[in-house]
């Protein structure tokens, strides 16, 4: 059973409630917050920072922000309306497995939910990767993802049964000073946060 975990801390909702979970379970998590150069990265790390600060849970962070440049979507460019980022919750992992790997850690920790059609947001995705990191690395190191069958309402839900900082919270593609309230990711945390309460 794992006991210690990287953990992909975005500032979002999701991740928030996925440490807040983790901790309750007795794993030891250390949070990971990767700019990746998606356009809310400054807002997202505020957001990392005060739920890492507020779990008492000291907050690595990995700067590829040149990495975002490769790619247009709507998280990195202002002129996409696609919300698809190829392959990225594949980098992030890979990152999360490296450090795990090297601080001999049990395991790595995303916060995938059930609902979003990407196809890097789903079991059978997580399956492989696990299998290709381990691999890769010559040890297994496993993926939890205990979300993956429960919706983002759900998982707001839990973040309120857990008592987890959701006011501190960011998730919004843009990256303004306040969520847009327009983009797809405000869309659903609007929804989250009203039935959640």
């Amino acid at each position: 059973m794992s006991r210690t975990a990287v953990i992909l801390l975005s500032g979002g909702i999701d991740s928030t409630v996925l440490l807040g979970e983790l901790l309750v379970e007795g794993i030891q998590c250390s949070p990971l917050f990767v700019d990746y150069g998606q356009r809310a990265a400054s807002r997202e790390l505020v957001a990392a920072e005060r739920i890492s600060k507020h779990y008492n849970a000291p907050l690595s962070r990995i700067a590829l922000s040149s990495f975002g440049d490769m790619f247009r979507n709507m998280l990195t460019d202002s002129k996409s309306s696609d919300p698809v980022f190829p392959a990225r919750n594949m980098l992030l992992l890979t990152i999360a497995s490296q450090i795990a790997y090297e601080r001999h850690l049990d395991a790595v920790a995303i916060g995938i939910i059930r609902g979003p059609a990407y196809p890097d947001c789903d079991r059978p995705f997580l399956e492989a990767a696990e299998s290709a990191l381990s691999k890769a690395l010559r040890r297994r190191i496993p993926i939890l993802a205990p979300f993956t069958d429960i919706n983002k309402i759900e998982v707001a839900l839990l973040g309120r049964a857990l008592k987890a900082p959701l006011k501190d919270t960011y998730s919004c593609f843009i990256g303004g000073t306040s969520h847009c309230g327009k983009c797809p990711s405000c869309i659903d945390r609007r929804i989250a946060m009203r039935v959640g309460k």
